[in-house]
């Protein structure tokens, strides 16, 4: 390293605070020191989804490398779809945070069971394992993307899933966007070839 403290100066300008709020545990430091809340806490347990924006520094090495334009455009697909992996993960753990306030939630792939099961309980998300509840969370946030219902019961997740519903339009037509573009490289990338 050439120059330390012209490296150290650029980062506390800029990513600093992003990893630092990412990467405290503030729920845990929250409840040594008292705080009960469980909205609180979950709000801090929020803070570590910001490590999510460390992607966006994939898309400039992308840009920046010296590849041939169809490997850089199948390099662009492969950061899209990453995206979407994302935003599906981030969408289904807030989901979980909202549906699991008042447990009243039902999942979509519940309701093709309902009146199968001998004790006629009409959810059991709330009893399973944990890598069931994320897949059916994962599901339930890729139903969300694709802008289909996905039963919000309370009033606050009504207007959580009506957000999440917004952003996944304005998410779906950027990625629309992306794609046009990066299939036209790919197109170009044939006729050159």
């Amino acid at each position: 390293m050439q120059q330390p403290k012209a490296v150290a100066k650029h980062y506390l300008g800029g990513e600093f605070l992003l990893d630092l709020v990412s990467t405290v545990d503030f729920s845990h430091l929250l409840t040594e020191v008292g705080v009960k809340d469980p909205i609180v806490l979950n709000l801090a347990k929020l803070l570590k989804l910001f490590k999510v924006l460390r992607v966006r520094k994939l898309n400039i090495e992308i840009r920046n490398s010296t590849v041939t334009l169809d490997v850089k455009t199948y390099l662009k697909i492969f950061y899209v779809v990453l995206r979407i992996l994302i935003y599906w993960h981030t969408v289904a753990c807030l989901l979980w945070l909202v549906f699991q306030q008042q447990s009243v939630w039902w999942p979509a792939v519940d309701f093709a069971f309902y009146g199968l099961r001998d004790d006629k309980t009409f959810t059991e998300i709330y009893f399973r394992d944990a890598t069931n509840q994320y897949l059916v969370l994962l599901y339930t946030a890729a139903i969300n993307f694709s802008l289909v219902e996905i039963v919000p019961r309370t009033n606050f997740e009504i207007l959580f899933v009506l957000s999440t519903m917004i952003l996944s339009a304005i998410f779906n037509a950027i990625i629309f966007g992306e794609f046009a573009v990066l299939m036209d490289n790919i197109g170009r990338a044939n006729t050159d070839f």
